[in-house]
């Protein structure tokens, strides 16, 4: 965003060899030449390509535990700490923790080793294993402090997945709230509203994101809207169990449906060929 910066972008978007910049999001695309106080027609959105998957998805009356996945190479930076805290508050739900241990301290390992109802995983999955998980789990959690996209957040999206994430830039064309998961703001904006990078956040890290803290917010966040999806049985109202079960699996279908529109395979190839044929004829 420096001056000089801007120049040599500026040099490189009107060499007659750059045939295109591809933007991975719309949040992207849409704010690119704001941010860089650029005009250039080269520019172009197409999602990074996800395989398609074959899902038969879960079904309401499926009596089991809920399973949440979290997958994270920094445990702290994506709400680690938080989804914690939910864990030992929701003893009859499963958690999933993907990430690498050297970014944990040794007291918040000790936490997570003692807990039950938590399965800790070296960050080092190949895809056939981490496809696994993601046939195996319930819900994706991604309560993200600093995203600019979250891949993890399409692979599960196109496993079916309801997400739980922050409304952070690409996120939410990803995850739309009360359809196919939910979204939350988190306690500092990475980007603000209109998408452009939050220069109180941006340029201060260590003193916001980077700090060791828990995001109360985030908690009670997670925790109300895993709780949605908790299968409750009680004597006298059997049907509050189907209603819990319904809703994962309405928003697992609408997680599934999403998937196969403009993050599918076909729309994806088809964006690449349409440029591939418009600029290199």
């Amino acid at each position: 965003n420096g001056i000089y910066a801007k120049k040599e972008i500026k040099k490189r978007i009107d060499d007659e060899n750059l045939k295109a910049i591809i933007c991975i999001s719309k949040a992207c695309y849409n704010t690119f030449q704001e941010v860089l106080g650029i005009q250039t027609n080269k520019l172009v959105q197409i999602y990074p390509l996800i395989k398609d998957q074959r899902l038969t998805l879960k079904k309401s009356s499926e009596d089991k535990q809920l399973t949440c996945l979290y997958i994270s190479s920094n445990f702290e930076l994506k709400s680690g700490l938080e989804l914690l805290e939910v864990s030992e508050k929701i003893q009859n739900v499963n958690f999933i923790f993907v990430t690498r241990e050297k970014t944990i301290s040794k007291e918040i390992l000790n936490r997570i080793k003692k807990a039950s109802n938590i399965q800790l995983i070296e960050f080092n999955l190949n895809k056939k294993e981490l496809n696994s998980l993601y046939l195996m789990s319930d819900i994706l959690i991604h309560a993200t402090r600093q995203d600019s996209f979250g891949l993890v957040v399409l692979e599960a999206v196109k496993m079916g997945l309801p997400v739980l994430a922050t409304n952070m830039y690409a996120i939410k064309e990803m995850v739309i709230d009360n359809y196919n998961g939910f979204l939350v703001t988190p306690k500092y904006q990475f980007f603000d509203d209109n998408d452009i990078p939050n220069a109180s956040v941006w340029n201060h890290r260590k003193s916001t994101i980077n700090k060791t803290f828990v995001d109360n917010n985030i908690v009670n966040f997670l925790e109300t809207k895993i709780n949605c999806f908790v299968p409750k049985r009680s004597e006298r109202n059997e049907s509050f169990y189907d209603k819990n079960r319904d809703k994962l699996e309405e928003m697992s279908k609408n997680s599934f449906e999403l998937s196969q529109k403009e993050f599918s395979e076909n729309s994806i190839k088809g964006k690449w060929d349409d440029l591939f044929h418009r600029t290199l004829r």
